[in-house]
Formats: C-alpha cells, sequence, structure tokens
C-alpha cells in the first residue's frame, strides 16, 4: 500500500479571476452548488467597462468618418482633382482608424462583455462543475491582479489520486494499470481507479515519483 492524496481533476477544473476591477453587487453561489457553463457566478460594478464600451464606440465613430473621408478622396483623385499624396495620408488615416476601432473590440471581448449601455459586467462559469471553493464575499472589491482565485469550479465526481511512488517501484507500475483505494472518509468502501500517467522526474530529495 502507498499514501496517495486526492486533487481536483486538472482537465475539468478553472480557476476563475475577474478580468476587470470593480465592486460585487450580486452573489448568490455557495460551495457546493452545481453550475453550468456560462452561468453568472456574480456581478460587478466596473466603472472600466463603461469606459472601454465608451472608448468602442468613439472608435467606431471615427472609423466611419475616415472611411467616408477615403471614399471622397478616391472619387477626387479619380476625377483629377486631388493630388495623390493627399489619398495616400487620407488611405493612412483610415488605416489607423480601423485598426484603433479593431483594438477597441479586443480589448471588450476579452472582458467577455458585450457593447452595452451600464458599468455591470457578469463573471461567468467557463465550464459544467461544481463550486468547490469561493472567496468572496457581497460588496467585496476585486482586481484582475488578485493573487487567487475568486471561485473553483470542478467536476468533483471525477478526482485525481495523486501517489508519491518509490523509485524502486517504478517498474511495477505502467499506464493503463488498474489500482484499489481507500479514503479514511469512507473505511468500508473500496474505489477502482486506473493509472493515467507516470511522471518522467525522479525527485532528487525523495527518489519518488509522482
Amino acid at each position: 500500500p502507498l499514501h496517495a492524496r486526492l486533487a481536483y481533476n486538472a482537465n475539468l477544473t478553472a480557476r476563475v479571476f475577474a478580468p476587470i476591477a470593480g465592486r460585487i453587487t450580486h452573489l448568490s453561489l455557495q460551495v457546493g452548488d452545481r453550475v453550468r457553463a456560462g452561468q453568472a457566478l456574480l456581478a460587478l460594478d466596473a466603472p472600466e467597462l463603461a469606459a472601454a464600451v465608451a472608448d468602442l464606440r468613439k472608435a467606431r465613430a471615427e472609423d466611419e468618418r475616415r472611411r467616408l473621408a477615403l471614399e471622397r478622396a478616391q472619387r477626387l483623385f479619380e476625377a483629377g482633382v486631388m493630388p495623390r499624396r493627399e489619398l495616400e495620408g487620407a488611405q493612412a488615416e483610415a488605416d489607423v482608424a480601423r485598426a484603433e476601432a479593431q483594438r477597441a473590440e479586443r480589448r471588450l471581448r476579452n472582458l467577455s462583455a458585450t457593447d452595452a449601455d451600464s458599468a455591470a459586467y457578469t463573471l461567468r462559469s467557463p465550464l459544467d462543475g461544481v463550486v468547490a471553493e469561493r472567496r468572496v464575499n457581497p460588496g467585496m472589491e476585486v482586481r484582475p491582479d488578485r493573487p487567487d482565485p475568486l471561485f473553483v469550479i470542478t467536476e468533483t465526481s471525477r478526482l485525481w489520486v495523486l501517489i508519491d511512488l518509490p523509485e524502486r517501484e517504478l517498474a511495477l507500475v505502467r499506464p493503463g494499470q488498474r489500482a484499489l483505494v481507500r479514503a479514511d472518509a469512507w473505511p468500508t468502501e473500496r474505489f477502482i481507479a486506473t493509472t493515467e500517467r507516470i511522471g518522467e522526474r525522479v525527485d532528487p530529495g525523495t527518489r519518488r515519483v509522482e
């Protein structure tokens, strides 16, 4: 027998951070609640979101203005009224305006937000699972550089069992091999696990492999 520890399945786990600073205005989920991908986890009052929306609208308006100016310049150039250098200038200004609009669109898209009229931001679950950890409370101020996730969402029905295998026993274990798992919390239960991976690095201090 070998000592082991249970861990979240990293392939089915999301550590959720807020991509924008703000104050929590709504929070109802508790640890143990099941959520679906896309479900709201909390709502933020985020002034930065309103600023991002305003920047996008301003950039789109400037993009449209420069596009129309370029069309007029092209017609004047074709009519022989405008010199080429002015047409090239109008083209450069249109390109800059288009790039700025695209930048503003990407910024808002990175916030997983839409072109809205308020500073209300909704943080959503990226996957189906259970709220395993919740480290926020109503009214709390959050920032994107926060070191700890606001939520840990995972599928608790599929956990990993991590074993530190002594180097001398490495040849006895192979991927696909079955293992019998016992847990102190359920002393009469036996769980069947399958070996998925064997680490390639031997810890120089313990001479063990995960």
